[in-house]
């Protein structure tokens, strides 16, 4: 970024990303807790909890994960005006693919930390570097032509793309068979 751009548009970049990692890390404290718990469950054979503990973190993460996104995008400036203490004028665009990034961010965590508990580490893992390294590939491109705001849109697309809609649905057959299966293992444990 640094290279190809004023340093103006480099540092505008930087407070961006300070501004997304600052909500995400709240939320990864809020749903890291979970992946041992959904694995306690798992190995329990608990699928009902585990199913209702998804729904539940599916709706409060797509909320926690909108309202992030959308609170960036519209006051972002004004946040980061309270937040530094003089504006640095990042722009609409730039603030609201950061936004939306975090909002698919949150929904792509909150399914890996479920695959996780479930027993899907190397799938889910697999799925988060095939997006990065697709993103890896495009981000010179995106970066000389749109700057920052490339940066993010590309990031959205690559999680549109690549997780948001399988990793939801590897949780969704981790539920069943993942938790049967540790089931009948840890029942044949205890005889």
């Amino acid at each position: 970024m640094a290279r190809s751009h004023r340093a103006a548009e480099s540092a505008a970049f930087a407070v961006s990303l300070q501004f997304a990692l600052l909500p995400f890390s709240f939320v990864v404290s809020i749903l890291q807790p979970f992946w041992g718990t959904t694995a306690e469950a798992a190995a329990r054979g608990d699928l009902d909890w585990v199913k209702s503990q998804a729904t539940k973190l599916r709706r409060g993460g797509a909320i926690l994960g909108l309202s992030f996104g959308v609170v960036i995008a519209i006051w972002g400036e004004h946040l980061i005006r309270f937040w530094l203490g003089k504006p640095i004028g990042l722009g609409w665009p730039l603030l609201a693919c950061t936004g939306a990034y975090l909002s698919l961010a949150v929904w792509e965590y909150l399914h890996f930390v479920l695959c996780l508990g479930c027993g899907r580490i190397a799938e889910a893992s697999t799925m988060v570097f095939a997006r990065s390294a697709a993103f890896a590939l495009v981000a010179p491109w995106l970066v000389a032509w749109w700057g920052g705001t490339g940066v993010w849109a590309g990031l959205c697309v690559s999680v549109l793309v690549c997780t948001a809609w399988r990793m939801p649905r590897l949780a969704e057959r981790s539920f069943g068979s993942t938790c049967r299966i540790r089931k009948s293992f840890t029942s044949g444990l205890s005889q």
